[in-house]
């Protein structure tokens, strides 16, 4: 079982987050991070920002919210996201 890491900011978030996406095969097209905000596209489907210690993305019309420093968490939901559906 992995461990959240101490929250630092947005750009470990999202470097941390592009790496485990990496990980799972899932390219990250741009990724871009202040002290405050970043935000991170996989794809033309899944755009992720991040602020105020949270991750947050679109799925199915919904807002949805993650801790930033659970970025192994968000990766899995995320892979999922931006995987083509099978036929």
């Amino acid at each position: 079982m992995q461990y959240p890491a101490p929250w630092r900011g947005a750009p470990d978030a999202i470097w941390a987050l592009a790496g485990q996406l990496k990980e799972r095969g899932v390219p990250v097209l741009h990724a871009k991070a202040y002290p405050s905000v970043g935000v991170l596209v996989a794809s033309s489907d899944v755009t992720v920002w991040c602020y105020a210690r949270v991750l947050r993305w679109q799925q199915d019309g919904q807002e949805m919210t993650w801790p930033a420093a659970d970025t192994y968490g968000a990766a899995r939901r995320l892979a999922e996201l931006a995987r083509p559906a099978s036929p």
